[in-house]
């Protein structure tokens, strides 16, 4: 079970914050390896648990360095069926 935010103690804290600096884990997988929550790690990112007065918020930029899911920011191959219904904007039809 995940340990609630009052029960975290400064050593377990502070051995996320290092986890966040590093940027080798995923949030899911700092939440897994200390038994809390990935919310909970999120938050300790933002500085809303224990806001130390030295240290930036947050800690990790979101997403640094990664596509979200589900984001298109490039365009789709040629096979690929989006063009199906939709037409790149090198294919002017209106100029014909």
């Amino acid at each position: 079970m995940a340990k609630k935010p009052n029960q975290l103690d400064k050593d377990l804290i502070e051995e996320v914050y290092i986890e966040l600096r590093e940027g080798t884990l995923e949030v899911k997988e700092i939440a897994e390896t200390f038994g809390i929550s990935m919310a909970t790690v999120t938050n300790l990112n933002a500085g809303k648990y224990y806001q130390d007065p030295l240290i930036k918020y947050p800690i990790r930029e979101r997403m640094k360095g990664k596509k979200h899911k589900g984001c298109i920011n490039d365009e789709p191959g040629p096979e690929s069926p989006y063009w199906n219904h939709h037409y790149p904007e090198s294919w002017d039809i209106r100029s014909e």
